[in-house]
Protein backbone atom coordinates (compact mmCIF):
# COMPACT_ATOMS: atom_id res chain seq x y z
CA UNK A 1 0.00 0.00 0.00
CA UNK A 2 1.35 3.83 -0.93
CA UNK A 3 -0.10 4.82 2.19
CA UNK A 4 0.16 2.65 4.81
CA UNK A 5 -1.72 3.24 8.29
CA UNK A 6 -3.25 6.35 6.58
CA UNK A 7 -5.78 7.20 9.72
CA UNK A 8 -3.03 6.61 12.39
CA UNK A 9 -0.36 8.75 10.15
CA UNK A 10 -2.85 11.38 9.11
CA UNK A 11 -3.87 12.16 12.70
CA UNK A 12 0.34 12.45 13.71
CA UNK A 13 0.69 14.85 11.24
CA UNK A 14 -2.38 16.58 12.41
CA UNK A 15 -0.68 16.68 15.87
CA UNK A 16 2.82 17.98 14.77
CA UNK A 17 1.37 20.28 12.62
CA UNK A 18 -0.70 21.89 15.48
CA UNK A 19 2.11 21.96 17.69
CA UNK A 20 4.68 23.58 15.24
CA UNK A 21 1.67 26.12 14.39
CA UNK A 22 1.53 27.33 18.13
CA UNK A 23 5.27 27.77 17.60
CA UNK A 24 5.10 29.83 14.46
CA UNK A 25 6.65 27.60 11.72
CA UNK A 26 5.38 24.98 9.91
CA UNK A 27 5.71 21.39 10.69
CA UNK A 28 8.83 19.45 9.18
CA UNK A 29 7.40 17.47 6.39
CA UNK A 30 7.58 13.73 5.92
CA UNK A 31 8.74 11.82 3.76
CA UNK A 32 10.52 14.90 3.10
CA UNK A 33 14.01 14.78 1.74
CA UNK A 34 14.76 14.27 -2.11
CA UNK A 35 11.70 12.35 -2.39
CA UNK A 36 7.99 13.21 -1.14
CA UNK A 37 5.05 11.32 -0.65
CA UNK A 38 3.77 12.84 -3.85
CA UNK A 39 7.05 12.17 -5.64
CA UNK A 40 6.12 8.45 -4.92
CA UNK A 41 2.59 8.56 -6.26
CA UNK A 42 3.87 10.33 -9.45
CA UNK A 43 6.48 7.46 -9.90
CA UNK A 44 4.27 4.50 -9.43
CA UNK A 45 1.33 5.99 -11.74
CA UNK A 46 4.41 6.68 -14.25
CA UNK A 47 5.32 3.41 -13.98
CA UNK A 48 1.75 2.14 -13.78
CA UNK A 49 0.96 3.48 -17.51
CA UNK A 50 4.28 1.87 -18.50
CA UNK A 51 5.33 5.93 -19.35
CA UNK A 52 8.78 6.06 -20.43
CA UNK A 53 11.43 7.06 -19.71
CA UNK A 54 10.39 6.26 -16.34
CA UNK A 55 9.86 2.87 -17.32
CA UNK A 56 13.47 2.16 -19.15
CA UNK A 57 14.82 4.35 -15.86
CA UNK A 58 13.09 1.44 -14.05
CA UNK A 59 14.36 -1.08 -15.99
CA UNK A 60 17.84 -0.12 -15.34
CA UNK A 61 17.73 0.33 -11.51
CA UNK A 62 16.12 -3.59 -11.65
CA UNK A 63 19.25 -4.97 -13.35
CA UNK A 64 22.08 -4.15 -10.79
CA UNK A 65 22.84 -2.91 -7.92
CA UNK A 66 21.56 -4.47 -4.20
CA UNK A 67 18.94 -7.01 -3.89
CA UNK A 68 16.29 -7.88 -1.66
CA UNK A 69 18.39 -10.70 0.41
CA UNK A 70 21.38 -7.80 0.79
CA UNK A 71 23.06 -8.70 3.79
CA UNK A 72 24.85 -6.20 6.11
CA UNK A 73 28.64 -5.78 7.03
CA UNK A 74 28.33 -3.01 9.85
CA UNK A 75 31.74 -2.21 11.58
CA UNK A 76 32.23 -0.41 15.01
CA UNK A 77 34.49 2.56 13.81
CA UNK A 78 35.37 4.02 10.47
CA UNK A 79 38.43 5.55 9.09
CA UNK A 80 38.93 7.46 6.40
CA UNK A 81 41.94 8.96 5.31
CA UNK A 82 43.78 10.65 2.54
CA UNK A 83 42.83 9.96 -0.57
CA UNK A 84 39.84 8.11 0.37
CA UNK A 85 41.69 4.99 1.04
CA UNK A 86 39.61 2.21 3.56
CA UNK A 87 41.54 2.41 6.52
CA UNK A 88 39.01 0.53 8.70
CA UNK A 89 35.41 0.37 7.59
CA UNK A 90 34.92 3.24 5.73
CA UNK A 91 34.37 1.03 2.27
CA UNK A 92 31.37 -0.55 4.01
CA UNK A 93 30.19 2.59 4.99
CA UNK A 94 30.59 4.23 1.36
CA UNK A 95 28.18 1.17 -0.16
CA UNK A 96 25.88 0.57 2.40
CA UNK A 97 25.00 4.18 2.98
CA UNK A 98 24.38 4.34 -0.98
CA UNK A 99 22.96 0.60 -1.40
CA UNK A 100 20.39 1.71 1.14
CA UNK A 101 19.23 4.50 0.03
CA UNK A 102 18.87 2.55 -3.92
CA UNK A 103 17.18 -0.28 -2.26
CA UNK A 104 14.29 2.52 -0.77
CA UNK A 105 14.07 3.68 -4.45
CA UNK A 106 13.63 0.41 -5.77
CA UNK A 107 10.92 -0.22 -2.73
CA UNK A 108 9.20 3.16 -4.67
CA UNK A 109 9.21 1.66 -7.70
CA UNK A 110 7.79 -2.00 -7.00
CA UNK A 111 5.89 -1.39 -3.79
CA UNK A 112 8.41 -4.46 -3.22
CA UNK A 113 8.26 -4.52 0.66
CA UNK A 114 11.55 -6.41 0.58
CA UNK A 115 13.80 -3.69 -0.71
CA UNK A 116 12.18 -1.81 2.50
CA UNK A 117 13.04 -4.70 4.49
CA UNK A 118 16.34 -4.86 3.22
CA UNK A 119 17.39 -1.08 3.49
CA UNK A 120 16.06 -1.25 7.35
CA UNK A 121 18.12 -4.05 8.29
CA UNK A 122 21.49 -2.13 7.12
CA UNK A 123 20.49 0.66 8.87
CA UNK A 124 19.64 -1.33 11.54
CA UNK A 125 22.81 -3.19 11.73
CA UNK A 126 24.56 -0.17 12.16
CA UNK A 127 22.94 2.25 14.25
CA UNK A 128 23.34 -1.27 16.85
CA UNK A 129 27.29 -1.06 16.40
CA UNK A 130 28.87 2.37 14.98
CA UNK A 131 30.37 4.39 17.67
CA UNK A 132 32.98 6.51 15.85
CA UNK A 133 33.86 8.22 12.30
CA UNK A 134 37.47 9.30 12.77
CA UNK A 135 40.30 9.70 10.61
CA UNK A 136 42.08 13.02 8.75
CA UNK A 137 38.83 12.74 6.11
CA UNK A 138 36.22 12.10 8.92
CA UNK A 139 34.18 14.84 7.90
CA UNK A 140 33.75 13.81 4.07
CA UNK A 141 32.85 10.45 5.57
CA UNK A 142 30.24 11.72 7.88
CA UNK A 143 28.89 14.20 5.45
CA UNK A 144 28.51 12.25 1.84
CA UNK A 145 27.90 8.55 3.98
CA UNK A 146 25.59 10.43 6.21
CA UNK A 147 23.60 12.41 3.61
CA UNK A 148 22.27 9.44 1.94
CA UNK A 149 22.21 7.21 4.39
CA UNK A 150 19.48 10.02 6.42
CA UNK A 151 17.49 10.22 3.02
CA UNK A 152 17.14 6.58 2.80
CA UNK A 153 16.55 5.97 6.98
CA UNK A 154 13.72 9.13 6.19
CA UNK A 155 12.02 7.08 3.34
CA UNK A 156 12.17 3.84 6.06
CA UNK A 157 10.62 5.59 7.97
CA UNK A 158 7.70 6.14 5.42
CA UNK A 159 7.58 2.66 4.79
CA UNK A 160 7.68 1.27 8.20
CA UNK A 161 5.67 3.88 10.19
CA UNK A 162 6.34 1.60 13.08
CA UNK A 163 9.69 1.13 12.53
CA UNK A 164 11.05 -0.25 15.70
CA UNK A 165 14.58 0.58 15.71
CA UNK A 166 13.63 4.35 14.37
CA UNK A 167 14.95 5.80 17.68
CA UNK A 168 18.02 4.36 17.46
CA UNK A 169 18.88 5.51 14.43
CA UNK A 170 18.47 8.74 15.11
CA UNK A 171 20.43 8.42 17.97
CA UNK A 172 23.21 7.26 15.73
CA UNK A 173 22.78 10.68 13.17
CA UNK A 174 22.87 12.67 16.23
CA UNK A 175 25.78 11.66 18.19
CA UNK A 176 27.93 9.82 15.94
CA UNK A 177 27.59 11.44 12.38
CA UNK A 178 26.47 15.02 13.32
CA UNK A 179 28.94 15.99 15.99
CA UNK A 180 31.41 15.47 13.30
CA UNK A 181 30.35 17.91 10.54
CA UNK A 182 28.11 20.27 12.80
CA UNK A 183 30.69 22.65 12.33
CA UNK A 184 31.83 22.55 8.66
CA UNK A 185 34.23 22.80 6.19
CA UNK A 186 35.36 24.26 3.22
CA UNK A 187 34.54 24.24 -0.30
CA UNK A 188 32.85 20.98 -1.68
CA UNK A 189 33.55 19.38 2.18
CA UNK A 190 31.78 22.04 3.37
CA UNK A 191 29.21 21.96 0.80
CA UNK A 192 28.68 18.04 1.44
CA UNK A 193 28.44 19.14 5.34
CA UNK A 194 25.41 21.21 4.96
CA UNK A 195 23.76 18.55 2.57
CA UNK A 196 24.11 16.19 5.45
CA UNK A 197 22.94 18.06 8.05
CA UNK A 198 19.49 19.23 6.42
CA UNK A 199 19.33 15.24 5.87
CA UNK A 200 19.96 14.56 9.44
CA UNK A 201 18.01 17.24 10.50
CA UNK A 202 14.21 16.08 8.62
CA UNK A 203 15.04 12.56 9.55
CA UNK A 204 15.65 13.18 13.17
CA UNK A 205 13.01 16.18 13.38
CA UNK A 206 15.76 18.44 14.26
CA UNK A 207 14.57 21.90 13.31
CA UNK A 208 17.65 23.32 14.76
CA UNK A 209 19.77 20.91 12.01
CA UNK A 210 17.76 22.33 9.14
CA UNK A 211 17.95 25.97 10.27
CA UNK A 212 21.51 25.59 10.31
CA UNK A 213 21.91 24.07 6.42
CA UNK A 214 19.62 26.58 5.57
CA UNK A 215 21.84 29.16 6.82
CA UNK A 216 25.26 27.92 5.93
CA UNK A 217 23.52 27.72 2.10
CA UNK A 218 23.15 31.23 2.66
CA UNK A 219 26.18 32.70 4.42
CA UNK A 220 28.47 29.83 5.33
CA UNK A 221 29.50 28.11 8.85
CA UNK A 222 29.69 30.90 11.40
CA UNK A 223 33.14 29.06 13.20
CA UNK A 224 35.08 29.00 10.01
CA UNK A 225 36.56 31.15 7.24
CA UNK A 226 35.50 28.86 4.17
CA UNK A 227 33.72 28.77 1.38
CA UNK A 228 30.50 26.48 1.11
CA UNK A 229 27.90 29.00 1.33
CA UNK A 230 26.09 29.30 -2.78
CA UNK A 231 27.52 32.96 -2.97
CA UNK A 232 30.74 32.02 -1.52
CA UNK A 233 31.57 28.51 -4.31
CA UNK A 234 29.76 30.32 -7.05
CA UNK A 235 30.88 33.81 -8.28
CA UNK A 236 28.42 36.45 -10.31
CA UNK A 237 30.16 34.93 -13.18
CA UNK A 238 29.47 31.21 -12.75
CA UNK A 239 33.07 30.00 -12.11
CA UNK A 240 33.01 27.52 -9.12
CA UNK A 241 35.71 27.59 -6.27
CA UNK A 242 36.98 24.45 -7.94
CA UNK A 243 36.49 24.75 -11.66
CA UNK A 244 40.12 25.30 -11.67
CA UNK A 245 40.78 21.56 -9.89
CA UNK A 246 38.84 19.71 -11.76
CA UNK A 247 35.54 19.12 -13.47
CA UNK A 248 34.22 15.90 -10.87
CA UNK A 249 35.13 17.76 -8.03
CA UNK A 250 33.49 21.14 -9.01
CA UNK A 251 30.41 19.26 -9.91
CA UNK A 252 30.44 17.15 -6.47
CA UNK A 253 30.42 20.66 -4.58
CA UNK A 254 27.48 22.20 -6.44
CA UNK A 255 25.59 18.83 -6.18
CA UNK A 256 25.60 19.10 -2.34
CA UNK A 257 24.05 22.43 -2.62
CA UNK A 258 21.41 21.28 -4.95
CA UNK A 259 21.19 18.59 -2.65
CA UNK A 260 20.56 20.83 0.29
CA UNK A 261 18.24 23.31 -1.43
CA UNK A 262 15.78 20.29 -3.10
CA UNK A 263 15.68 19.32 0.70
CA UNK A 264 14.85 22.85 1.81
CA UNK A 265 12.32 23.19 -0.97
CA UNK A 266 10.52 19.92 0.40
CA UNK A 267 10.40 21.71 3.49
CA UNK A 268 9.07 24.78 2.24
CA UNK A 269 12.04 27.19 1.76
CA UNK A 270 13.37 28.10 -1.37
CA UNK A 271 16.71 28.85 -1.59
CA UNK A 272 17.27 28.31 -5.21
CA UNK A 273 17.14 31.94 -5.92
CA UNK A 274 19.25 32.94 -3.02
CA UNK A 275 22.36 35.58 -4.20
CA UNK A 276 20.47 35.74 -7.68
CA UNK A 277 20.04 32.16 -8.78
CA UNK A 278 23.65 31.91 -8.14
CA UNK A 279 23.14 28.14 -7.65
CA UNK A 280 21.71 27.62 -11.31
CA UNK A 281 24.22 30.44 -12.91
CA UNK A 282 27.25 27.60 -11.53
CA UNK A 283 24.94 24.99 -12.91
CA UNK A 284 24.74 26.49 -15.98
CA UNK A 285 28.36 27.41 -16.10
CA UNK A 286 29.46 24.61 -15.08
CA UNK A 287 27.16 22.43 -17.82
CA UNK A 288 27.78 24.65 -20.81
CA UNK A 289 31.72 23.94 -20.37
CA UNK A 290 31.34 20.22 -20.21
CA UNK A 291 29.61 19.79 -23.11
CA UNK A 292 32.26 21.47 -24.87
CA UNK A 293 31.33 25.20 -24.91
CA UNK A 294 33.77 27.88 -23.81
CA UNK A 295 33.24 30.06 -20.60
CA UNK A 296 34.96 33.07 -19.55
CA UNK A 297 37.35 32.15 -16.34
CA UNK A 298 39.96 33.75 -13.86
CA UNK A 299 41.30 32.87 -11.16
CA UNK A 300 39.15 32.25 -8.50
CA UNK A 301 39.95 34.20 -4.59
CA UNK A 302 38.97 32.37 -1.28
CA UNK A 303 37.45 33.84 1.77
CA UNK A 304 40.48 35.14 1.99
CA UNK A 305 41.08 37.34 -1.01
CA UNK A 306 43.59 34.68 -1.98
CA UNK A 307 43.87 32.76 -5.40
CA UNK A 308 43.45 29.69 -5.38
CA UNK A 309 43.47 27.29 -8.50
CA UNK A 310 45.51 30.49 -10.71
CA UNK A 311 45.68 28.79 -14.14
CA UNK A 312 41.77 28.86 -14.78
CA UNK A 313 39.31 26.58 -15.52
CA UNK A 314 40.78 23.07 -15.55
CA UNK A 315 39.94 20.57 -18.65
CA UNK A 316 40.60 17.92 -15.98
CA UNK A 317 37.37 14.99 -16.47
CA UNK A 318 35.54 17.54 -18.64
CA UNK A 319 32.40 16.21 -20.21
CA UNK A 320 32.36 13.11 -17.37
CA UNK A 321 28.70 14.33 -16.23
CA UNK A 322 28.15 13.11 -12.40
CA UNK A 323 24.43 12.18 -12.24
CA UNK A 324 23.24 15.39 -10.74
CA UNK A 325 21.36 16.86 -13.60
CA UNK A 326 17.90 15.26 -13.52
CA UNK A 327 17.36 16.53 -10.13
CA UNK A 328 18.88 20.28 -10.94
CA UNK A 329 16.99 20.69 -14.38
CA UNK A 330 13.13 18.84 -12.42
CA UNK A 331 14.04 22.15 -9.69
CA UNK A 332 15.24 24.45 -11.51
CA UNK A 333 12.07 24.57 -14.07
CA UNK A 334 9.59 23.96 -11.00
CA UNK A 335 11.28 27.13 -9.37
CA UNK A 336 10.57 28.76 -13.08
CA UNK A 337 14.45 29.65 -13.32
CA UNK A 338 15.72 28.59 -17.10
CA UNK A 339 18.52 26.59 -17.27
CA UNK A 340 18.94 25.84 -20.75
CA UNK A 341 22.45 23.87 -20.32
CA UNK A 342 21.63 21.79 -17.73
CA UNK A 343 18.83 20.72 -19.34
CA UNK A 344 20.86 20.11 -22.76
CA UNK A 345 22.96 17.81 -20.62
CA UNK A 346 20.13 15.64 -19.55
CA UNK A 347 19.23 15.16 -23.27
CA UNK A 348 22.46 14.98 -24.17
CA UNK A 349 23.27 11.62 -26.34
CA UNK A 350 23.77 8.38 -23.96
CA UNK A 351 23.44 10.57 -20.43
CA UNK A 352 19.68 8.77 -19.80
CA UNK A 353 18.51 6.70 -18.05
CA UNK A 354 20.38 8.81 -15.03
CA UNK A 355 22.72 6.38 -13.00
CA UNK A 356 23.99 7.04 -9.87
CA UNK A 357 27.01 6.54 -7.78
CA UNK A 358 28.76 6.65 -3.88
CA UNK A 359 28.37 10.53 -3.91
CA UNK A 360 25.06 11.50 -5.11
CA UNK A 361 21.52 10.05 -5.54
CA UNK A 362 21.31 10.26 -9.48
CA UNK A 363 18.72 7.98 -10.25
CA UNK A 364 17.26 11.01 -11.57
CA UNK A 365 15.26 10.06 -14.50
CA UNK A 366 13.51 7.78 -12.36
CA UNK A 367 12.61 9.91 -9.60
CA UNK A 368 12.47 13.84 -10.45
CA UNK A 369 12.25 13.78 -14.39
CA UNK A 370 8.36 15.31 -14.55
CA UNK A 371 8.12 16.90 -17.89
CA UNK A 372 10.40 15.79 -21.18
CA UNK A 373 13.73 18.07 -21.22
CA UNK A 374 13.46 18.97 -25.10
CA UNK A 375 16.65 18.30 -27.41
CA UNK A 376 17.65 22.15 -27.93
CA UNK A 377 17.43 22.54 -24.14
CA UNK A 378 14.06 24.06 -23.87
CA UNK A 379 13.20 25.05 -20.11
CA UNK A 380 9.77 22.54 -19.38
CA UNK A 381 6.97 24.73 -18.41
CA UNK A 382 6.76 24.12 -14.21
CA UNK A 383 3.47 21.93 -13.27
CA UNK A 384 0.46 23.63 -12.71
CA UNK A 385 -0.14 22.03 -10.08
CA UNK A 386 2.19 21.02 -6.91
CA UNK A 387 1.96 20.13 -2.91
CA UNK A 388 4.90 22.69 -3.18
CA UNK A 389 3.74 25.23 -5.93
CA UNK A 390 4.04 28.95 -4.39
CA UNK A 391 6.39 28.28 -1.45
CA UNK A 392 7.66 31.07 -0.27
CA UNK A 393 11.24 32.20 -0.76
CA UNK A 394 13.99 32.31 1.88
CA UNK A 395 16.70 33.92 -0.24
CA UNK A 396 17.36 36.97 1.55
CA UNK A 397 21.47 36.90 2.87
CA UNK A 398 21.81 37.78 6.49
Amino acid sequence: MLFPKFTVLKAFVLVLLFGSLLNGRAAIVHPGGWVTADDIQRIRTHLAAKDEPWTDAEAKLMSGGPKEDYQPRAVVTVTRGGGGADQGGNSALQHEASDAYTLMIKWVATDNPKYGDAAIRIIDAWSEVLTKIGGSDARLAAAIYGNKFAQAAELAAYYKPDWPNKARAQKMFREVFYPVIKDGAGANWGTACMSGIISMGVFCDDQQMIDAAVDAYKNGFPTQHTMPAVSQYIDETGQCAESGRDQAHTQGGIAHLLETATTAWNQGIKLFDVANNRLVVGFEYTAKYNLGNDVPSHPFKDFDGKFIYPNGISVKQRGNFSPIYEMASAYFARAGIPAPYTDQVVAHPGYTPEGTNNDHPGLGTLVFRRDPVAPNGAVPPSPASSTNSGIPSDSTPK
